[in-house]
């Protein structure tokens, strides 16, 4: 069978990016340039595609390839092409970037006690402190599959479909899990 020319452009490809890689890793400043210069169009519009924001995908693409230059001694051609390896530390930036994001959106805007104390002021920590105590003495009240399907839930953010299948319960099974666990729940802070 003959090889087709596309399959030994992409093969060239992947063998440049991975002397690149390794060149980069001994410090070669020359082969890091063009290493960003071949990969970071690509690299890039992953980033967008994935954060769906210039900024954000700009920061996080500048800081895969800033990871690049410090972890290019672990790439190792058996684990994988030289641009999934890269693409894979993009990846992993963006999630934690939308994680922090999701984070802070959550929170909101910071109490005069949070701003004096750089941080949560002490009566928010107690309160908190207190607060987790309590919905720790809660959730240790359900039934093992209500607490189960909650924490696949609502921790994991798995949908009930995905709880359903991780649990081997049908759908109705699992709703009413979650449905009644949340009321026992709501019915024990209360007191």
């Amino acid at each position: 069978m003959i090889a087709d020319d596309g399959d030994d452009r992409f093969m060239k490809q992947q063998d440049e990016l991975t002397d690149l890689i390794r060149l980069t890793a001994r410090g070669d400043e020359g082969a890091y340039k063009t290493l960003y210069e071949k990969t970071s169009p690509r690299l890039f519009s992953v980033s967008l595609k994935l954060l769906k924001r210039r900024d954000w995908a700009e920061d996080v693409t500048q800081e895969a390839y800033v990871r690049v230059w410090y972890h290019a001694k672990e790439y190792h051609t058996e684990r994988g092409q030289p641009l999934t390896w890269m693409i894979s530390i993009l990846r992993n930036l963006a999630i934690d970037k939308l994680r922090s994001r999701s984070a802070q959106e959550v929170e909101g805007d910071e109490s005069p006690d949070e701003l004096a104390f750089g941080g949560l002021g002490p009566v928010k920590q107690m309160m908190q402190s207190q607060s987790a105590m309590a919905l720790e003495g809660c959730i240790d009240e359900l039934s093992e599959a209500q607490r189960t399907s909650i924490f696949l839930s609502f921790f994991e953010g798995l949908s009930h479909q995905q709880v359903t299948a991780r649990m081997d319960e049908p759908l109705g099974t699992v709703k009413s899990w979650v449905r009644r666990g949340l009321q026992s729940l709501r019915r024990c802070l209360e007191r």
